[in-house]
């Protein structure tokens, strides 16, 4: 008999994400692709065939190849409360998709479109961290910053889907131009978009390091991965970067932490 599978799709500003889970939240298998980020119909491509990959790559015991299972998607961006439209996702060529509809005519059903954070802290709430906590704060630290919440058992969305957009909080007035059209976000502090302009910034101003070093030539091929791989070789300037980026979150997150009193703070994505 086979097993009650769900796919879960997480498409990130870097990488898009499909993993086949059993109803005890246990991932039988997984598989990624590189997020297409200057067309959408790249992007949905690139989801159908990840989707495609990791059905492939879970046992015909717990997932039948011709089946039709319950679909999720979290995406890096606003969505609409009332359905599965994107309203704004600063990273990604979705704004004002309908995702739900695009994916569900390719997929056979999409079951929920849901911020990626706001997904994780369900996730985090529900299987993961934050397991068995009356309240929790989820931040996702990654091309962009997340935040999801969960209080009292409830996944909280707000009334248009947009509670959570911590990364959105005006966290220096008239600061760094923001990919949402506001200034001074969060996110342009404490995410990897932030280390890697910061990294970029310090290059062009000729700072001694190993990072600097291999990146002089071409500042425009340095990632946020780099920085924490030089960083983690003792590089002094590499260390300092991301600590200011852990202090940008810390700051931050003093706020998030007065505003809701979470029980427990989560902190994932791909520069936790």
């Amino acid at each position: 008999m086979h097993r009650s599978v769900s796919i879960g799709v997480d498409i990130g500003g870097t990488k898009t994400i499909a993993a086949a889970v059993d109803s005890d939240g246990q991932v039988l298998s997984h598989r990624f692709v590189p997020t297409p980020t200057t067309s959408t119909d790249d992007l949905i491509e690139a989801v159908v065939a990840v989707v495609d990959l990791a059905r492939a790559a879970t046992p015909h015991a717990s997932l039948a190849p011709e089946s039709v299972v319950p679909v999720g998607i979290g995406v890096a961006g606003l969505i609409d409360g009332n359905g599965g439209r994107v309203l704004v996702a600063p990273h990604l060529p979705l704004d004002g998709v309908d995702l739900a509809r695009r994916l569900g005519e390719r997929l056979g059903r999409v079951d929920a479109v849901y911020n990626d954070a706001t997904a994780a802290a369900w996730a985090e709430w529900k299987f993961g961290a934050a397991q068995g906590a009356a309240n929790t704060v989820v931040l996702t630290v990654g091309t962009g910053l997340g935040g999801g919440i969960v209080m009292a058992g409830q996944l909280v969305v707000g009334q248009r889907g947009l509670a959570g957009e911590f990364g959105h909080r005006v966290h220096v007035p008239d600061g760094r131009d923001c990919a949402c059209g506001s200034h001074g976000c969060w996110e342009r502090y404490a995410s990897g978009t932030a280390l890697t302009l910061q990294a970029r910034d310090a290059i062009n101003h000729g700072a001694q390091s190993s990072l600097v070093r291999e990146f002089a030539d071409q500042p425009e091929q340095l990632r946020g991965e780099d920085v924490t791989r030089h960083a983690m070789a003792g590089d002094a300037l590499a260390i300092g970067l991301l600590a200011a980026i852990g202090e940008e979150l810390g700051r931050g997150l003093r706020d998030v932490i007065a505003m809701l009193d979470p029980a427990v703070v989560v902190v994932g994505g791909g520069v936790s």
